[in-house]
C-alpha cells in the first residue's frame, strides 16, 4: 500500500505573486503617467495656438476699423505704419461736411484734417495710434510680435502683415508664434 501524500493548504501569498503584482500596477501607473503629460502638452500647445488666432484676428478687425471710413494718405516710412484721415461718425455712420457729400473729415470743416499714424514700436508688443497727439495702444502683438502695413494705390488695399505671439526657446510646446498677411481693400474717399 502506498501512503496518501500530504496536502498542505496555504492561504496567504508570496513574495514572488506580490512582487509581480506590484511591477505590474509600478508598469500600469507609469504608462498613465506619460499619457497625462503627453495630454499635457497636447493640450497646452492648443490653447497657445489658439491664444495666437484670436490675437491676429484682433489686430486685424482692429486695423480694418481704423480704416474703415477713412482716407488713406500713405505708407509711413520710418515706422512701417500707415497715415490716414479719420471722417467724424455718428453711430457709425460716416458725416458729411458739406451739400456735395464730401466727408467731414477731423477735427472738422473747413480745418485741414489730423493725419493718424498706426504703427508699431519694437519692444512695446503693442500696434498703437497716433492722432492729434495722443497715442493710444490699439491691440496688443505679443512680446516677439511684429507689425508692418503698407498702402497700395493701384489696388486700393491695405496690406497687413504682422506675427503675433511668444516664443518659448526652452519649451516648444507652448510656443504660440503666428505670422499672417491680409490685404484690406479700402473705397479711400476723395
Amino acid at each position: 500500500m502506498s501512503s496518501p501524500r500530504p496536502t498542505t493548504t496555504t492561504k496567504g501569498t508570496t513574495l514572488l505573486e506580490l512582487t509581480i503584482t506590484a511591477s505590474i500596477f509600478l508598469c500600469m501607473s507609469l504608462v498613465l503617467v506619460a499619457l497625462l503629460q503627453q495630454n499635457q502638452r497636447a493640450s497646452t500647445q492648443i490653447v497657445g495656438q489658439n491664444d495666437a488666432t484670436a490675437q491676429m484676428m484682433l489686430v486685424f478687425e482692429k486695423v480694418r476699423n481704423e480704416v474703415r471710413h477713412s482716407r488713406i494718405i500713405g505708407s509711413d516710412a520710418t515706422t512701417g505704419g500707415l497715415n490716414y484721415w479719420i471722417c467724424r461718425t455718428s453711430n457709425g455712420i460716416p458725416q458729411v461736411a458739406n451739400s456735395a457729400g464730401q466727408p467731414d473729415w477731423l477735427p472738422g470743416s473747413p480745418a485741414v484734417p489730423d493725419v493718424a499714424l498706426i504703427y508699431f514700436r519694437p519692444g512695446s508688443g503693442l500696434v498703437w495710434r497716433r492722432f492729434q497727439g495722443l497715442e493710444t495702444p490699439l491691440a496688443p502683438v505679443g512680446k516677439d510680435g511684429s507689425f508692418q502695413v503698407s498702402w497700395k494705390p493701384e489696388t486700393r488695399t491695405v496690406n497687413l502683415v504682422c506675427t503675433v505671439g511668444e516664443k518659448f526657446v526652452g519649451d516648444a510646446a507652448r510656443n504660440n508664434f503666428t505670422k499672417f498677411s491680409y490685404n484690406i481693400y479700402v473705397a479711400n474717399n476723395e
